[in-house]
């Protein structure tokens, strides 16, 4: 990507952040964070002194998720509370993730109540995304909080929601159902690991 950045004009700075941003999240998932979180920060700057807001809150959520993992949880936060700000008057359901990241953070600071409260934000925002897995996280996480909370069984119960539109697989098997299987099994693996 930093070859493709050679050869985008200098005044296209639509294009120019919208691939540094891409550069973060690639290098966030080759877990090179240092060099994620300068590419991260570089797109929000440009694109917060262009106007690109849509661009501002993608690469504000990496910012987020670097900070949360290098647990700087305040400014995480911060960062996070920013995203839902800039996001209010927009139909953006990519902000379910600062949600959920705010929901983590108040679980890590013992403040469930508004855990539950952003859970149930990114829950309905992750509800509105196709083909991605971030209304099973969603529910992971509830999980967790149940937990956390001491309520075993609410944290154990199946959670068969469908997500999403259902595409047809082979044999004509709806793939949302099979990936919310998968994840439940996971769920309920991580639930057993935490209360153990």
């Amino acid at each position: 990507m930093r070859r493709a950045l050679e050869y985008l004009h200098p005044d296209n700075v639509g294009f120019r952040t919208s691939t540094v941003r891409r550069l973060g999240y690639a290098h966030q998932f080759q877990r090179n964070r240092a060099a994620a979180g300068k590419a991260y920060a570089e797109a929000v700057a440009t694109s917060r002194a262009s106007g690109n807001t849509i661009t501002e809150i993608l690469a504000s959520i990496g910012v987020g998720n670097i900070q949360e993992g290098d647990n700087q949880l305040h400014p995480a936060a911060e960062t996070y509370a920013r995203v839902v700000r800039l996001a209010a008057d927009l139909p953006f359901p990519v902000v379910s993730e600062a949600h959920l990241g705010l929901a983590r953070i108040r679980y890590q600071w013992n403040d469930l109540e508004a855990a539950e409260r952003h859970w149930q934000q990114s829950l309905q925002l992750a509800r509105q995304l196709e083909h991605t897995d971030r209304a099973v996280v969603c529910e992971v996480f509830h999980a967790r909080l149940q937990l956390a909370r001491g309520d075993v069984a609410g944290a154990t119960q199946p959670r068969r929601r469908k997500y999403g539109r259902r595409s047809k697989g082979r044999r004509g098997r709806g793939n949302t159902v099979h990936h919310c299987d998968r994840h439940q099994h996971l769920g309920h693996r991580a639930v057993a690991t935490a209360s153990e």
